[in-house]
């Protein structure tokens, strides 16, 4: 268990259990304060209506590549009237470019304009999300067996009200200082994806074992973290999880 020291820490650190199943639930939140948190189906959503999005988050990942309007549409999931709106406003403004083709009209991102790093960031802001995640978790001293995105984070569903769940496999740690110091990493990472996302975060725990005392349990985490996870470290869950069993 972690010893979250004084009870003035903004932090929760709780063991759930069912069955024999055990993991400890290391949260942050900040209730003291409003933060913003980030929408983690489309973050792109705090400044830009969800078509735009759609469509320059087409664009932006297959530039310089072009598209008419009913292959954006198709790929946006939105209507050709919206994509063609949507389209003409943003050459309007010069973000994308529009030639004639025949009957059709071609378009694609102008990555010359000189808002394009600051659309690209914006619209890729959820790749960004997981890449942070990815680079806090392989900075620890003891890297995790295994670390995944699960619950609404993962499946890209959820809102500016959704928490972060994180999966991480604890490795055998050599002494007490490792258990300290792996205890230390892990409630400094979830206090700083907190503040970096504003979205709770939860750094759910276990172990090998634990992972092999769920799976004979037929705990239903078990199939939501294989169907939902997204991979951040370590070993790939499906694998690992035919080796603890």
């Amino acid at each position: 268990m972690i010893d979250d020291g004084s009870r003035d820490r903004p932090f929760d650190d709780q063991v759930k259990s069912s069955g024999t199943f055990h993991m400890e639930v290391f949260t942050f939140h900040m209730d003291a304060e409003r933060s913003l948190s980030v929408d983690l189906s489309d973050p792109a959503r705090a400044i830009m209506t969800p078509s735009v999005s759609a469509v320059l988050r087409v664009l932006v990942r297959a530039a310089p590549a072009e598209f008419t309007l009913r292959e954006v549409a198709g790929l946006a999931a939105v209507s050709h009237n919206t994509a063609q709106t949507v389209v003409h406003r943003l050459a309007d403004h010069g973000l994308v470019v529009v030639r004639p083709a025949g009957r059709a009209l071609m378009c694609t991102f102008n990555t010359e304009h000189l808002a394009a790093d600051a659309v690209t960031a914006l619209v890729t802001l959820r790749a960004r999300l997981v890449q942070a995640l990815v680079e806090e978790l392989s900075g620890w001293s003891s890297r995790p067996v295994h670390a995944s995105l699960f619950g609404s984070g993962g499946r890209g569903d959820g809102d500016l009200h959704s928490d972060l769940d994180v999966l991480v496999v604890r490795p055998e740690l050599p002494d007490t200082a490792a258990e300290h110091t792996w205890d230390g990493e892990l409630a400094d990472s979830t206090a700083r994806l907190r503040r970096r996302t504003g979205n709770p975060v939860n750094m759910v725990e276990t172990t090998r074992e634990g992972l092999r005392r769920a799976v004979l349990d037929a705990e239903p985490l078990v199939a939501a973290w294989l169907r939902d996870g997204v991979h951040l470290v370590g070993q790939r869950l499906d694998a690992l999880l035919a080796e603890v069993a």
